[in-house]
């Protein structure tokens, strides 16, 4: 881990999926009563390290989340009114992975 990120948006994606497995293995450990794992994973450095502290890493993971629910739920729209209208022919794998995702109602929340 490292300083080397000015910006949490600059963290690739699979950095960050590393650390929250990390995190996640962490909080296991703690929960069969072994501490030390927990306690070293979970502090916070100065200077921020965007790439390993928890706060950050679970931050930024929280608001990639919502941001790709968002698009999806846009992509989703676009799509289904597209095909209503016989514009676009996606395939039929590609729309049942955004219905299984998104569901029909296009509950943001879900």
């Amino acid at each position: 881990m490292s300083t080397k990120y000015k910006k949490s948006k600059d963290v690739p994606t699979s950095v960050l999926a590393k650390r929250l497995d990390e995190l996640s293995d962490a909080i296991v450990e703690r929960m069969k009563g072994r501490n030390s794992k927990f306690e070293s994973e979970f502090t916070c450095r100065i200077p921020c390290e965007l790439d390993r502290d928890p706060d950050m890493v679970l931050g930024e993971a929280a608001t990639r989340l919502k941001n790709n629910n968002e698009l999806l739920k846009l992509i989703h729209d676009d799509l289904k009114m597209r095909s209503k209208d016989g514009v676009v022919n996606i395939s039929d794998f590609i729309w049942q992975r955004l219905v299984d995702q998104l569901g029909d109602n296009n509950d943001t929340n879900n």
